[in-house]
């Protein structure tokens, strides 16, 4: 891609967006600015951040680059639109044992549609789309989604298209697997996939929305790419079809940011640490290790191709509470930071602090913490009593024990989690970055708040402030540390489970207690750090590791950095198979729509190189790639030998064939 002027790089995380002017010429970041992301409305924060980079290099503009971690987020935090699940052919047995390990719902609410696939592709008694719609109507309402997947798909979808059919004469769009991961063969990861791109159309096109209003705004008519997850880039078009392949793009950029900000990194685990998560990604040999079985968040196995991460609820906004036993912990989720509320509300919210200061209760509830309103839900998706909840939140946050007084019930029997997971609602609590105030690392809100939310854990605990606020960062350090720990066990040792025992050792080698054992886990390799909170977390997770601390300069913009230096490029694999027969063997080309057979390797292979750069060239078109496109191809033949009686023996287990697209001018 030919750039003749500057790339404006955005990224919006779940608690602040970064934006970046960005020379691809010279490779260097020219201006970079942050604003705290805006959840009620997201053009509000990104346009705050866009206006604070000077106007006369917005006019320079070519390209906008976007990354966000609110895909992740969600995905981790359980916050989502509603998808019903329809399954086409397959083992009912094998659903209901494995639903969990997928992220399906539960196997009741799953709709089981019949209609097998052959391996030939022809099909057995698929219902007519009349009947289909019968089926679906009683759990499909105008404006849902509906994910399907059909065992064999990939050989012929017609099962898939026939329920998408039926639910868009129900008013209902669908999301076919066939369509979002035409490539895998494992049924139960493509409807994951499926079913998570559904849950996720919502998410990325509200952050869509918001974002071309914000440009439309600026008077930036630049052309528009969002980071995949694999580190390259696709038009504004194709994520708004295929959000699941956002997923784990913000960390992907992050590294990309590293890679262009570092130079001469050879080895180094990177983490990017945010507002919400912090995601782990490896360096070797200078280049990004990637896995090779799609990517795994959320508890869904997805057929994503990403860089090998481990993805963990932590960052500056992750809550603190109390569990059972008295016991300060870090939650997986986070929560707006009372010093944020304070800074954005003021006295009122100091003074609900205040009364709360004297509540007799201190129990599991928490009613210290504080809601506020998103947006108001449809009424017909909530129950009448989260509508009461989201209109008495309208006129601003309140503690949780006064919003259950206000809608007639006690802090016991309310619920409002469902709120939560919708996002129509958000937590606000004691948090990391309220620690980070007290103790005067970070400052950029009203510390009022941070202290008086405090006040329920010093009491409790018996301790000062300062003295909380140290064992929070402490325990930051270690969840850090513990996750650089089980990324490298799954690189060096995957045959290594990570279980309670291994986690058990993790926790003392971290902490160095006194007695007849040390355990002790080192890394040849640096920590890098990105974003805004990893100057605070890193030292104390890379000391224990003996490994360097490294802090690029922009680290703090990290990923819009990365997402303005990405390229656009598409991968296509081709795979060659063998068949033995009593004939002989024969090698099956594994990458159009059809299978094609040859009897022997080199017209397979030059089969294979065809499809391969078809399909990389497609691929890219889809993904907005313009202009004139160079293609990469590369084969690798899988030949095994074995020794026996006879002598050696080598086997022909068949090859692949990868075809990559990018740019003339990239």
């Amino acid at each position: 891609m030919n750039e003749t002027g500057w790339i404006l790089g955005i990224d919006t995380g779940g608690t602040y967006t970064d934006a970046v002017l960005f020379d691809p010429d010279s490779h260097t970041v020219v201006c970079s600015a942050k604003s705290p992301t805006t959840h009620a409305r997201l053009s509000e924060g990104i346009l705050s951040a866009i206006r604070k980079l000077p106007q006369e290099g917005l006019a320079k503009t070519v390209r906008v680059s976007l990354s966000t971690t609110l895909a992740t987020n969600a995905c981790v935090e359980g916050r989502h639109g509603p998808v019903t699940l329809c399954i086409a052919g397959g083992s009912r047995k094998v659903i209901f044992e494995r639903w969990q390990e997928f992220g399906f719902p539960p196997p009741e609410e799953i709709v089981f549609v019949p209609g097998d696939v052959k391996l030939d592709g022809s099909v057995e008694g698929l219902p007519s789309v009349k009947e289909l719609e019968t089926l679906l109507r009683d759990r499909v309402r105008p404006g849902d989604c509906v994910a399907v997947a059909g065992m064999l798909s990939n050989r012929n979808p017609v099962c898939e298209y026939a329920v998408a059919e039926a639910a868009k004469h129900l008013g209902a769009y669908a999301v076919c697997s066939r369509d979002v991961a035409p490539r895998e063969m494992n049924y139960l990861k493509r409807a994951s996939t499926a079913l998570l791109n559904g849950r996720l159309i919502p998410v990325i096109g509200e952050f869509l929305r918001e974002m071309r209003y914000s440009l439309d705004k600026m008077g930036i008519t630049a052309p528009v790419y969002i980071v995949r997850s694999d580190g390259g880039l696709m038009s504004e078009a194709f994520a708004a079809e295929h959000p699941v392949e956002t997923l784990l793009c913000g960390p992907s950029a992050s590294v990309s940011g590293v890679l262009a900000l570092t130079e001469g990194l050879e080895n180094a685990v990177v983490a990017d640490i945010g507002g919400t998560t912090t995601d782990l990604a490896l360096i070797r040999n200078g280049k990004v290790i990637r896995t090779e079985n799609g990517a795994s968040i959320g508890g869904y196995q997805l057929s994503v191709g990403s860089a090998c991460m481990e993805t963990i609820g932590l960052g500056g906004d992750t809550r603190l509470y109390l569990d059972s036993h008295g016991v300060l912990c870090l939650d997986q989720k986070r929560a707006v930071p009372m010093c944020v509320l304070a800074s954005r509300y003021g006295d009122r919210i100091l003074k609900d602090l205040e009364a709360l200061e004297d509540s007799p209760y201190q129990g599991i509830r928490r009613t210290y913490e504080f809601f506020e309103l998103v947006h108001m839900p449809d009424e017909d998706r909530v129950t009448a009593e989260e509508y009461a909840v989201c209109r008495f939140l309208q006129e601003g946050p309140r503690p949780f024990s006064v919003i259950a007084e206000a809608v007639g019930r006690d802090i016991y029997t309310l619920h409002i989690e469902h709120l939560e997971e919708t996002g129509a609602v958000l937590r606000c609590g004691f948090t990391l970055t309220d620690a980070m105030h007290i103790t005067g690392s970070f400052s950029a809100f009203d510390v009022r708040g941070s202290r008086m939310a405090a006040k329920y854990f010093t009491r409790i605990l018996e301790i000062d402030e300062e003295e909380l606020s140290r064992r929070a960062v402490s325990l930051a350090h270690h969840r850090l540390y513990r996750a650089a720990v089980h990324l490298c066990i799954r690189q060096e040792s995957p045959e290594l489970e990570l279980d309670g025992g291994v986690d058990a050792l993790i926790a003392r080698a971290f902490t160095q207690p006194k007695g007849l054992m040390q355990p002790a886990f080192s890394m040849n390799a640096a920590l890098v750090g990105a974003g805004a909170p990893a100057a605070i977390f890193l030292g104390g997770a890379a000391e224990p590791l003996g490994a360097p601390a490294i802090l690029p300069p922009h680290a703090e913009v990290a990923n819009a950095v990365g997402a303005a230096a990405s390229v656009i490029h598409a991968e296509f694999t081709v795979e060659i198979r063998t068949e033995n027969s009593p004939e002989g063997v024969a090698f099956l080309v594994l990458g159009g729509e059809s299978i094609r057979v040859y009897e022997e390797y080199a017209p397979a292979l030059a089969e294979a190189e065809k499809q391969a750069r078809e399909g990389a060239l497609n691929l890219a078109r889809q993904r907005g790639l313009l202009g004139e496109l160079i293609v990469e191809v590369g084969s690798h033949r899988n030949l095994s030998t074995a020794a026996t009686q006879d002598g050696d023996v080598t086997v022909d287990l068949g090859g692949t064939v990868t075809a990559t697209a990018k740019s003339a001018g990239a």
